[in-house]
């Protein structure tokens, strides 16, 4: 149970979702820790709960700010296509 207390500390320190699901999957990558090293097993509890995204919710705005970039990165893309045609 420490180990996993340990990384939820860990995600607590950590700026978005991104980086906390970026260190969760170099910890299940990692060569040198065995299938059965405690901080791995913890980190697939982890992941397989979807712990992140349930735990570390974000909040509206940026919800929304996320959505409006990529709505105006498909249609930056769509238009550019269409003025080289």
């Amino acid at each position: 149970m420490n180990e996993l207390q340990k990384l939820i500390k860990h995600l607590d320190s950590l700026p978005n979702n991104t980086a906390r699901k970026e260190f969760l999957n170099s910890i299940q990558r990692n060569p040198e820790l065995s299938r059965h090293h405690l901080r791995r097993i913890a980190c697939n509890i982890l992941v397989q709960e979807n712990f992140v995204d349930k735990y570390y919710r974000e909040n509206f705005s940026k919800m929304l700010k996320k959505l409006f970039s990529k709505i105006c990165s498909i249609f930056k893309e769509f238009f550019k296509a269409l003025l080289r045609n």
